[in-house]
């Protein structure tokens, strides 16, 4: 099995906080997307490389959860993985941590699937993709599994 991978480093900004504050929905949306289009590279499988062999890659599911706020100035790290592989779906989650304390911050959990273009229906991930996923598929913790659970 594989290990978790850093996938995206940054700071809060004052126009990603909210009246409070704190990083707005949106600010995590974005760091979180931005961590997934780096995973999936790492597995060969990013949006635009995909779609030029025909496919498209669509999220089915994500959920994000917060767990301690960021504010502005907090500089942060998302860990990713991928935790499933489907015939055709797979699964990943990130782990957005504060670089203060080591604390996790909000989290992020993707289920997306691959679809042919032209049908417009799922189909099977082809060997390289699936291969590109295998080799970093990762177990979660027992305190990961029941936080992404």
């Amino acid at each position: 099995m594989s290990q978790w991978i850093e996938t995206h480093r940054g700071i809060v900004r004052p126009e990603d906080c909210d009246v409070n504050q704190h990083m707005n929905v949106r600010g995590y949306f974005d760091r979180f997307g931005i961590a997934s289009g780096y995973l999936l590279k790492q597995a060969g499988l990013y949006y635009s490389d995909v779609v030029r062999r025909g496919y498209g890659v669509g999220a089915v599911s994500n959920t994000i959860r917060y767990r301690r706020e960021l504010v502005d100035g907090d500089t942060y790290t998302i860990l990713s993985a991928f935790v499933r592989l489907g015939r055709s779906s797979f699964r990943h989650v990130h782990k957005m941590v504060r670089e203060s304390d080591g604390e996790l911050s909000a989290s992020s959990d993707y289920t997306e699937v691959l679809f042919d273009l032209s049908a417009r229906a799922s189909t099977p991930l082809p060997e390289d993709m699936r291969a590109g996923i295998e080799a970093r598929l990762v177990t979660l913790s027992e305190e990961d599994a029941r936080w992404f659970a």
